[in-house]
């Protein structure tokens, strides 16, 4: 989709072989309100390759990401219960036998590496607040908040918990302290993830691309 940031695009386009064949010559795409469903062409042959091989591709990657997901789940449990990891594992494997987590991670879809970075970003933060002087915890959280912004709008949530975490930082230990740390999480947050809503914003007037949103998905509510 164009108007989706494009991490995760750039790097199904690396999975994926480019036979020079189209996609409809393996799938048949039939979009509809709210779902779109994707089946195997009739003439699409048995052999698992070209877009077909791509596509199992992709669905490897998502299940990665899922993986990843509920490893960095029970890992942020682990910090904000220490010493239950009972109760992180318990945390972990709901979160795992989600019903609807589990059918987006076994799907072609950015929802996966989005969440994949948003939770190891807040595992970063977390670490990075319990030594707020390292400048190597808060490059690593910059660089995950910036690559999450680049995989989808919805990571967006994820600044006004690092600012508020920042204002925390700053007044338990100065600003003196912890200025530079700060300083660097930010602006790798902002080269990473910023330039793209920089951009919609001088060439379309909108960071989010919310009009382009409703013009491919009219029927979304979540568009109006």
């Amino acid at each position: 989709m164009a108007f989706h940031p494009p991490l995760y695009y750039v790097l199904g386009s690396l999975l994926c072989a480019d036979n020079g064949n189209l996609l409809e010559e393996h799938l048949v795409v039939n979009e509809l309100p709210g779902v779109i469903l994707l089946k195997e062409a009739p003439y699409a042959g048995a052999a698992l390759q070209g877009k077909k091989k791509s596509a199992y591709v992709l669905r490897c990657f998502s299940l990665i990401c899922g993986a990843v997901t509920v490893f960095f789940v029970y890992n942020c449990a682990l910090i904000l219960f220490p010493g239950t990891t009972w109760l992180a594992a318990l945390i972990a494997l709901f979160v795992g036998m989600n019903p609807e987590f589990m059918h987006v991670s076994a799907s072609v879809s950015n929802d996966n590496l989005n969440t994949a970075l948003a939770t190891a970003c807040l595992f970063s933060l977390f670490c990075f607040l319990k030594n707020p002087f390292s400048i190597q915890r808060a490059g690593m959280c910059g660089i995950l908040a910036g690559c999450a912004l680049m995989t989808k709008n919805p990571s967006l949530v994820l600044l006004p918990v690092l600012c508020l975490s920042s204002v925390y930082v700053v007044h338990k230990y100065g600003v003196r302290k912890t200025g530079g740390a700060l300083g660097v999480l930010f602006l790798l947050l902002s080269v990473i993830g910023g330039w793209w809503y920089v951009r919609n914003w001088l060439l379309f007037n909108d960071p989010l691309l919310t009009k382009a949103m409703a013009t491919a998905h009219p029927w979304a509510p979540r568009y109006a």
